[in-house]
């Protein structure tokens, strides 16, 4: 055996790549295939010290085989076969859902992960647990973010954009039907405060029911549910601007930072640019992230502002 390893050391050359030579891996197998060593028993006479042969070159082998990857092989052949079971769990779990799913008591607890994913995905997830519930977000403005609405599905799509308002014919979530039994709120979502998007279903509703969530809405998207512009979370809560001119309200959004607004005639539900700078403001509306829009008209109303 001694002389067979001696012939190969002495075959060792520095490869000028990455990585082994033949040599030195075949060199590095017989050093890994040593067996432990067995601790030596005390004898009234010492005897010799073992020779090692193999290791008299081993001078040799750090320039070639370091340490460290000795060590490093060792170790991956002493990884405890719970992480083995981890890495299987890993591999094999599905692909990261768009909802959170969770049964507690008598309801299913519904998160929205992903608010930007397609409806038909929060469909299939919800009939996996057996809810015959269809889930659509839709854009809304700060403060509506985390409502909904229900309704018996089928129902008409509600994707076509239209010019918030707030008249109850014309604002794309007014006109509510009612709560329908068995869907809950998931928590109150306060303005200016982070807020989960998510329901409360009773484990055993079979009502087909389509569920219209409040998302916040993406640069350029125009809400579909908005509230007062001067509640609280929109833009200019607690800022009066109603009965003040078209003049004095055109410089109070522009200190805002307000990128665009709509002025819209009331008596002819028409849109002005530019309306008059003398008339006066009646009501305003969030219409989308940077734009606002105001109803207007000659006179002043009796509206007041909310704060």
């Amino acid at each position: 055996m001694t002389r067979g390893i001696d012939h190969l050391v002495a075959g060792l050359a520095r490869d000028p790549g990455p990585g082994l030579t033949p040599g030195s891996r075949e060199l590095l197998d017989e050093i890994t295939r040593l067996p432990a060593a067995v601790p030596a028993v005390r004898t009234p006479a010492a005897a010799p010290p073992t020779r090692l042969p193999t290791l008299v070159h081993a001078a040799q082998i750090p320039a070639i085989v370091p340490a460290t990857r000795i060590r490093k092989r060792r170790m991956w052949a002493l990884l405890p076969a719970s992480f083995a079971v981890v890495l299987a769990w890993a591999l094999t779990a599905p692909a990261q859902a768009a909802l959170d799913i969770r049964r507690e008591g008598d309801f299913f607890m519904v998160v929205v992960k992903n608010p930007h994913a397609d409806p038909r995905v929060y469909s299939s997830e919800l009939r996996s647990v057996g809810l015959p519930i269809r889930i659509v977000t839709e854009p809304v403005s700060p403060s509506r973010v985390g409502t909904f609405t229900t309704a018996p599905d089928p129902v008409p799509d509600a994707t076509s954009s239209s010019t918030p308002t707030g008249d109850n014919s014309d604002l794309p979530w007014q006109g509510d039907p009612g709560p329908i039994s068995g869907i809950e709120p998931l928590e109150s979502c306060a303005a200016h405060q982070p807020c989960v998007l998510g329901v409360r279903i009773l484990a055993t509703a079979t009502a087909q029911t389509v569920i219209r969530l409040g998302r916040p809405a993406r640069p350029g998207e125009i809400y579909r549910s908005t509230a007062r512009l001067d509640m609280p979370g929109e833009l200019l809560h607690c800022v009066p601007f109603v009965n003040r001119t078209v003049s004095e309200v055109r410089s109070l959004v522009a200190r805002k930072g307000i990128g665009t607004v709509k002025w819209v005639y009331r008596a002819g539900n028409r849109e002005l640019n530019p309306p008059p700078a003398s008339w006066f403001v009646h009501e305003g509306w969030p219409y989308s992230a940077d734009t606002v829009l105001f109803y207007v008209g000659p006179t002043k109303t009796e509206a007041v502002d909310t704060c």
